[in-house]
């Protein structure tokens, strides 16, 4: 992760702590794990956040946010977004993204400790790139930003 991207990071997780913000983000942490409490076979869960809660000083690239949960111990599909630069921030848990970029992929691994690194907290996914969120020992919560709205997010999966 470049200097650039972490002031970028940095600025958005400003705007995090805000009242306002807080509030939405935790109602929808808690929308997505009310999602999972209530199916056992459901694997994942997401919450749209609206962007007007982090205020005016969110970057115009951001288009949309949602709170996204993964039950502990699993694997989520593998994705890409060919349209959208995505930001993950772990709330809470830890898990790791499986980055398949050729020609060597990475893994990033990545936990929900506030005064952590932002290396350790963040990941940046940038468009068309394919990856796999993989959850730690307990449900794995992020925040993700894109930069395409809610409904222009394109979302491939390889089976």
């Amino acid at each position: 992760m470049d200097h650039r991207e972490k002031g970028f990071l940095k600025k958005i997780e400003a705007l995090i702590d805000g009242e306002k913000a807080r509030v939405a983000v935790h109602k929808a942490v808690q929308e997505t794990k009310s999602m999972l409490d209530a199916d056992p076979e459901r694997l994942t869960a997401a919450v749209q956040v609206m962007l007007s809660v982090f205020g005016d000083g969110l970057p115009s690239e951001i288009k949309s946010c949602r709170v996204f949960a993964l039950r502990a111990g699993l694997k989520s599909r593998t994705e890409c977004h060919p349209n959208s630069h995505q930001r993950v921030l772990s709330l809470a848990g830890t898990g790791e993204i499986r980055v398949f970029d050729d020609p060597k992929p990475v893994t990033v691994f990545l936990k929900g400790d506030r005064d952590g690194p932002i290396e350790q907290r963040w990941g940046s996914l940038k468009e068309n790139i394919w990856h796999q969120p993989v959850a730690g020992p307990e449900d794995w919560v992020v925040l993700t930003f894109h930069t395409a709205s809610e409904a222009e997010l394109i979302d491939e999966f390889k089976d």
